[in-house]
């Protein structure tokens, strides 16, 4: 069989071609080297094949002398190549290319797409041209970058060779073919051998694999069977929470999913303790995310070790939304339970709501006499609603103090003037117990009397 015979094997038998990667515009790319308008960027897959690992070539030099060893424990091992189309043109959309991919593959369980341990790796192929040549003009010759083993190295030796490479044509030098290697905290690829095409990747058969075969009921099969796409994922989770795209992609990748898993349970109770016609879903949604990314988030303790149940975050939410506790009494009390050293779960306990190892305490049944409840009890967090004579007291004050602005609501007619006031008033009352809207007629009444 004759060696154009061999690598013309290689690509006419891939598993699967004629693929692509979208990175639309959740992704939230940000290069200048994008189309004006929306970003939808989509890279084709040229092709995807399956390959065995043969062995690894180890040089030593030792004593002046320079030894090569080859180490076979790879030999037999079966990978994955996804080969992309040169469609990709910066280093920031070759990063998100990886880490959609990677995304991709841990989604289906196909990888753990640990890359620092080489389950997943990078080649990269960088190649230059004029600036406004015609995408149809031809591409300058090719280095390849092998085993990049982060997003952080493949976007630094891109740059890196592309910087290179430019050097090189501006001072009339050729860009020869090689394969290139980067090291981590290097400035600069370096070569490790030079290659003429692709008969330098020396395909060969292997008598003793037979044709893998497979059937359209499987692919049809899998296909079927296979878990909801990231990008409908983080779709989904926005419609659902109300949230930003990123929290949503947040949510997506920390903690295997467990964190989104709370905000859902948290949300769910939340729902059925709250009259849900005065409270918008998505209002719930944004605040249960909020608390659970970034109050849970900022305790600098793993998620998996916090001691907070979502039923708890969930009664720490209703009493702020209905304003029975402030913001402050709210972290004071989350903090306190997710920091706290559990203890044994208590034997006469029925109530199978609760899962959490908290110091054993009463509860009823619908949940909202725990934990919760006697902390704030004990500390005496609740919020104590501001009789008539302090809203007067306090409205007084602010109108005494503006002058300018009773005069723009009492000669001007610019009655908008008053919600300036009621900020002041929420603004002043350090314990957050003003009602705006009984404020708003407070300072109406004031005013008027003026």
């Amino acid at each position: 069989m004759s060696s154009d015979t061999v690598v013309d094997l290689m690509f006419t038998d891939p598993l699967a071609v004629d693929g692509h990667i979208s990175l639309p515009d959740t992704d939230n790319l940000k290069t200048n080297n994008l189309p004006s308008g929306n970003v939808n960027v989509r890279i084709g897959i040229k092709q995807v094949q399956m390959e065995q690992d043969t062995a690894k070539t180890i040089t030593l030099d030792q004593n002046g002398s320079t030894n090569h060893l080859i180490d076979y424990n790879r030999v037999g091992s079966p990978l994955i190549e996804i080969i992309t189309n040169p469609e990709i043109h910066s280093p920031v959309i070759a990063v998100a290319v990886v880490r959609k991919i990677r995304h991709l593959l841990r989604s289906v369980d196909a990888c753990t797409g640990d890359m620092e341990n080489g389950d997943l790796r990078a080649d990269v192929n960088v190649s230059v041209r004029p600036r406004n040549t015609p995408s149809s003009s031809p591409l300058g010759s090719r280095t390849e970058i092998k085993n990049l083993n982060s997003f952080k190295s493949i976007h630094d030796a891109v740059t890196s060779e592309y910087h290179r490479q430019v050097r090189l044509l501006s001072s009339n030098q050729k860009v020869e073919s090689e394969t290139r290697a980067w090291c981590i905290g290097g400035t600069s690829t370096t070569l490790l051998r030079k290659k003429d095409g692709e008969i330098d990747y020396r395909y060969m058969p292997d008598p003793d694999l037979h044709p893998v075969i497979i059937s359209p009921s499987l692919i049809q099969t899998l296909r079927d069977s296979l878990p909801e796409s990231p990008d409908d994922s983080v779709k989904r989770i926005i419609s659902d929470f109300g949230i930003t795209v990123k929290d949503a992609r947040i949510l997506l990748t920390i903690d295997d999913g467990e964190r989104l898993e709370f905000i859902s349970e948290t949300c769910n109770h939340v729902k059925s303790l709250l009259d849900t016609i005065s409270h918008d879903e998505k209002e719930i949604g944004r605040t249960v995310t909020n608390w659970t990314l970034h109050e849970l988030g900022g305790l600098a303790t793993p998620f998996e070790e916090l001691h907070i149940t979502p039923n708890e975050l969930a009664e720490v939410v209703v009493f702020l939304l209905g304003k029975k506790i402030t913001g402050r009494s709210a972290k004071s009390v989350v903090q306190q339970i997710s920091l706290s050293t559990p203890s044994p779960p208590c034997p006469s306990s029925s109530d199978s709501t609760f899962s959490d190892n908290t110091t054993p305490i009463d509860r009823n049944s619908d949940g909202r006499d725990g934990l919760v409840v006697k902390i704030l009890n004990d500390q005496n967090m609740w919020i104590k609603e501001m009789s008539d004579e302090e809203y007067t007291t306090l409205a007084r004050s602010i109108i005494t103090s503006h002058p300018e602005e009773v005069a723009r609501i009492k000669q001007k007619g610019q009655v908008g003037k008053i919600m300036f006031f009621v900020g002041l008033m929420v603004k002043n009352e350090s314990e957050g117990r003003v009602d705006a809207r009984r404020a708003k007629q407070v300072f109406e009444r004031e005013i008027t009397a003026l």
